[in-house]
Formats: C-alpha cells, structure tokens, sequence
C-alpha cells in the first residue's frame, strides 16, 4: 500500500460486545483489498467502553467504523 501510495477511508460495521471486544466485523466501504483487510486486523486488536442500559448493565451494541489511511509526506 505504501509502494503504491494508497489512501482512503475503509467503513466496518462492528459489534462491540459487553467485554468491549469486536465482534462480527463487516467491510461496508472497502478501498483496496489490502487496506480493508488492515483495517479489520486494527479493529479486532481494539477495545471499546461497552453501551450500557438504563440499568448499567453492559449490552452488545453495533456501530460503524471509519478507518482512514494517509500517506505521510
């Protein structure tokens, strides 16, 4: 990616369990193949605060992501 000095913003939609880990991780807007796939390793390395209930109990909640990768001077 860098040779070919690519750049643009991969969209995942992601399911962010009460554990704060991604699961189910889809590529909605690839940009290269190579790049979308980085975004999903990335992603699935990160950990989330979880989406509570009004009771403060931890719920799986599905969210978009936008990974964006640009080229540096």
């Amino acid at each position: 990616a860098r040779k070919k000095r690519l750049e643009g913003t991969v969209v995942l939609q992601v399911t962010v369990l009460p554990s704060g880990q991604a699961s189910d991780i889809v590529i909605v807007t690839p940009v290269d193949t190579g790049l979308s796939q980085k975004a999903v390793e990335a992603v699935s390395k990160w950990r989330f605060s979880p989406a509570h209930r009004s009771d403060g109990q931890a719920v799986p909640v599905r969210v978009p992501i936008e990974v964006t990768f640009r080229m540096l001077n």
